[in-house]
């Protein structure tokens, strides 16, 4: 069996990353019908903002990280990251411009560029060798399946209850999220066995 802090990490991650995997399907949706003068160009800029993002604070983050202080920097990190992850559909529900949104998408990007390696690091350090494999290949799994199912609850939610809710449920993926990487601050970790 898994250790618990192996399994507030994999909760941790599923949950933020399925609040933005609520929206991801429909998100050109979203914009369109929300954001006057959204258009195909604008949200293909805006989710390339995001990416870029992403990899660039990743970067920066996993740098800093590692410098010093890094079970501190790297739970700060998860923190961090999921809460940032969470405050984005906030910034969905208000915006009126598509320069807005992409604002929203610069912090989506610093938000998973904060969160990922810090996971990253985490898993390594708090998994115990013989486990480490299996995480690996139990997160690669479950990642795919809860995407998969978030994904098309995503659309089902946003299609018969609308995209208020389906923001409110993002917000709350993000939140439990968040409350699950908060599990890491209590106690210390173990070495590896």
């Amino acid at each position: 069996m898994l250790p618990l802090r192996i399994i507030a990490l994999l909760v941790s991650e599923i949950l933020t990353s399925g609040s933005y995997g609520l929206m991801m399907p429909i998100l050109a949706l979203f914009l369109t019908d929300k954001i006057s003068g959204a258009n195909l160009m604008s949200i293909a800029v805006a989710v390339a903002i995001y990416l870029f993002a992403q990899a660039g604070f990743s970067w920066i983050f996993s740098s800093y990280m590692h410098h010093a202080k890094t079970m501190e920097r790297a739970q700060a990190g998860l923190f961090f990251g999921s809460a940032v992850i969470t405050l984005v559909p906030v910034a969905y529900a208000y915006s009126t411009d598509i320069s807005q949104i992409m604002l929203a998408q610069i912090v989506l990007g610093l938000g998973y560029g904060l969160m990922y390696p810090a996971w990253t690091w985490l898993a390594n350090d708090h998994a115990p060798n013989k486990y480490l494999n299996s995480l690996k290949n139990l997160h690669s799994l479950i990642s795919a399946l809860s995407l998969a199912a978030i994904t098309a609850i995503g659309g089902f939610v946003a299609y018969f209850y609308g995209y208020n809710t389906l923001l409110r449920m993002m917000m709350i993926f993000g939140f439990l999220g968040t409350l699950a990487a908060t599990t890491l601050f209590l106690g210390k970790a173990k070495k590896r066995r």
